[in-house]
């Protein structure tokens, strides 16, 4: 087999992964997408809070979201490891927050930070060896009012600059997409292809739209979960630029003041708003 063979074959392997169904669905997952009743509710200063329960992806999926303009909130973390750490809305009162979520992965014995995590310019804890393949991704927060982040690729030897430069930063991942295109995830590694409950948050071209996502999973015939190749397309389908992953499973949460916990948390096995889990940090929005 001469060069120029070689270099066909691989250029039409490389376009037969780009364009599997793990990445771009069906034509009908969109139009169900487009077709979704979201059931928004106004949450002020232009927030909405919805879900839907839905097929997609030839599964049934439960998918609850909020959406808020960034200049008009705060967005930032809390930070309560160990003794300290509790559920999700626990956290939230706590911090008299409008809008929270999960945060990043953690060590689940301790209740410590398995990644790296800034605040006050000041670095809290760094990425644990076991969490480097997955936390390759970076929400970075500027200034002190909250109201701009950016999503990065994570670079273990810019930790003085990402705490210099950054207000607040917490790694996390995989980077789900950045500038549009799908992120550096391997979509056919065991983390990234198999279905768990996700949370994520993503952000639109101009960075003005935030979205915090769950979706919730391990409920056979009410909530399947998604794999990091469907999220880029969920996060694609809202028009979002950026997406992070954050940590999953029964992490996944997701809180308004109004309502409380709007997504099923899986640890307590039942399909129902009870049950998150005890995590040392949170996002949240004020």
């Amino acid at each position: 087999m001469n060069i120029r063979t070689l270099s066909s074959l691989a250029a039409a392997i490389a376009l037969s992964v780009l364009c599997s169904p793990a990445i771009y669905a069906q034509d009908a997952d969109s139009v169900a997408f487009s077709s979704i009743d979201w059931q928004w509710q106004d949450r002020g200063k232009g927030a909405q809070a919805g879900s839907a329960q839905v097929r997609l992806f030839d599964s049934v999926q439960s998918i609850p979201v909020v959406r808020y303009p960034a200049r008009r909130f705060h967005t930032s973390f809390v930070h309560a490891p160990g003794e300290s750490a509790s559920s999700t809305d626990t956290l939230a009162m706590r911090a008299d927050a409008r809008f929270a979520m999960n945060g990043s992965f953690f060590n689940m014995r301790t209740l410590e930070p398995a990644t790296f995590f800034s605040q006050r310019h000041q670095a809290i804890s760094g990425t644990d060896e076991w969490e480097r393949s997955r936390s390759d991704g970076l929400l970075a927060i500027p200034k002190k009012n909250g109201r701009k982040m950016e999503i990065l690729y994570y670079d273990p030897s810019a930790l003085d600059t990402y705490t210099k430069d950054y207000y607040t930063t917490l790694a996390s991942g995989p980077v789900i997409m950045k500038d549009g295109e799908v992120g550096n995830f391997d979509p056919e590694g065991s983390f990234a292809k198999t279905r768990h409950p996700r949370s994520f948050i993503g952000l639109t071209d101009d960075g003005r739209t935030v979205y915090i996502i769950v979706v919730d999973g391990r409920f056979h015939g009410e909530a399947a979960g998604a794999s990091i190749s469907e999220l880029y397309l969920i996060a694609k389908w809202f028009g979002m630029e950026d997406a992070i992953n954050f940590d999953g499973g029964g992490s996944s949460a997701l809180w308004t003041d109004r309502t409380g916990i709007i997504n099923h948390p899986c640890d307590n096995s039942r399909f129902d708003h009870a049950g998150a889990r005890k995590v040392p940090n949170i996002l949240i929005v004020k």
